[in-house]
């Protein structure tokens, strides 16, 4: 193994959540609270890079207090609905770093139980560790905590980690912490985030098997 530890984003770096839940949930509550806006899958994809998914909501939608309570139940009620399929490639990826005997987790601003269900779905087995939404938010990203927890919980050096995420805040988390990171552009159309991944990841990855040839080869 070239690093001992992965730690994955979740959304649109392991499965495919925004096309299959996240984009439709927001197309359905903008058809109820503002009609009069349908953003185009890639549009909507650069604002969740910048300013971001909540900043889109309340600078740009101007969704008020009700409205944003309206968006998080009717997103939950699509995602409690609808397993995202994993990412094809991703895997043969988990299977192969089990099997060697690496460690998996999971940061990402998903929440735990959501990340539960799709593992055991796609890949029939759990991260050693996840740090979610509900973790908090001075354990979620782009805190460093997650990095620093797992190395002093398996003893390892930050040479260890790679940090696998197709957005900022993934690779702000690996820079306050010192460890490697790899830009998952696979289901990224964005091209604000492909720019900006490009002049500032470690390494960028187009495909799965791209970045199974990295990590194995």
């Amino acid at each position: 193994m070239k690093y001992k530890c992965l730690i994955l984003d979740h959304d649109d770096t392991t499965v495919n959540s925004t096309a299959e839940v996240n984009y439709p949930a927001l197309l359905d509550t903008l058809s109820h609270l503002r009609p009069d806006m349908h953003p185009e899958y890639e549009k909507f994809m650069d604002y969740c890079f910048e300013p971001g998914f909540f900043e889109y909501c309340t600078k740009i939608l101007a969704l008020d207090g009700e409205e944003m309570k309206y968006e998080y139940n009717n997103w939950k009620k699509f995602v409690r609905e609808i397993t995202p399929h994993a990412c094809p490639g991703m895997a043969r990826i988990i299977e192969r770093h089990r099997a060697e005997g690496g460690i998996l987790c999971v940061a990402s601003h998903s929440e735990t139980e959501n990340i539960l269900r799709d593992w055991k779905a796609n890949f029939n087995c759990a991260p050693n560790k996840i740090y979610g939404w509900d973790a908090g938010a001075d354990k979620r990203k782009p805190s460093p905590y997650a990095v620093f927890e797992i190395a002093k919980k398996y003893s390892l050096e930050l040479s260890d980690f790679i940090v696998i995420d197709d957005l900022k805040h993934g690779y702000d988390m690996a820079r306050n912490a010192g460890v490697t990171f790899a830009a998952a552009l696979w289901a990224q159309p964005s091209k604000l985030c492909r720019e900006f991944m490009e002049n500032n990841a470690d390494v960028c990855f187009y495909d799965v098997a791209a970045l199974e040839r990295y990590l194995f080869e």
